[in-house]
């Protein structure tokens, strides 16, 4: 709840830094409204670009405050004499070569999930989680961990089996049925991520693997 976070610490001169792993391309983000100070989000996940790529979104107002841990050419204005640092642009944090390989394919992630668009995305990913949720349920022998209802739906579901180790789930899933999924430890759990571009079908194959893995 980053609304309810930050109504806590906007008047106490407190910074938010949010970890954004999970969210672009996920769920739809209005960073303005949010009122967070740093929101970093990584290219590779739900935004379906290729890994070593992500953004760093910085208030405005924030950013002449933060300093570059390495300095490059387009940190410093090479029309004034002597030569000046340009504090106030976010041109200071770029850093002599990059992937332009990499840049054309976070591009090409960003319009993709634009052009699917973040809102319809979202609602996408809420209701086949949903569907899979009612369907563990329905089937009966797991204990479903992500919530049912309420502002904490997303495209992540979370269960556990009475019969089998999560590591043992998942290993049996991509051995015997090409299934990609991920054990959490700790709580010794199966993580599903389900895409606006999954289907409902797919989700009936897992649960067929599941009961014969369980069984």
């Amino acid at each position: 709840p980053l609304e309810g976070i930050r109504s806590l610490t906007k008047d106490k001169g407190i910074y938010m830094i949010v970890d954004g792993a999970q969210t672009p391309g996920h769920i739809a983000l209005d960073l303005s409204g949010m009122g967070v100070d740093f929101y970093s989000t990584p290219g590779h996940k739900w935004m379906l670009g290729p890994e070593g790529t992500g953004a760093l979104f910085i208030r405005r107002d924030h950013i002449e405050m933060i300093n570059p841990s390495y300095v490059g050419h387009s940190a410093v204005n090479t029309e004034k004499k002597p030569l000046e640092f340009e504090l106030s642009g976010m041109n200071k944090f770029k850093v002599s070569t990059t992937s332009a390989a990499l840049a054309a394919g976070y591009g090409a992630a960003i319009g993709f999930i634009n052009d699917a668009g973040p809102t319809e995305s979202e609602a996408r990913n809420i209701a086949l989680s949903s569907y899979l949720k009612a369907k563990l349920l329905e089937r009966g022998g797991y204990d479903v961990l992500s919530p049912l209802e309420g502002p904490g739906l997303c495209g992540l579901t979370s269960f556990r089996s009475e019969s089998a180790t999560s590591q043992e789930i998942v290993d049996r899933l991509w051995e015997d049925h090409r299934i990609v999924a991920r054990s959490v430890g700790g709580v010794d759990c199966v993580r599903i991520s389900s895409d606006f571009y999954n289907t409902e079908e797919e989700l009936d194959q897992l649960m067929e693997a599941l009961s014969a893995i369980v069984a």
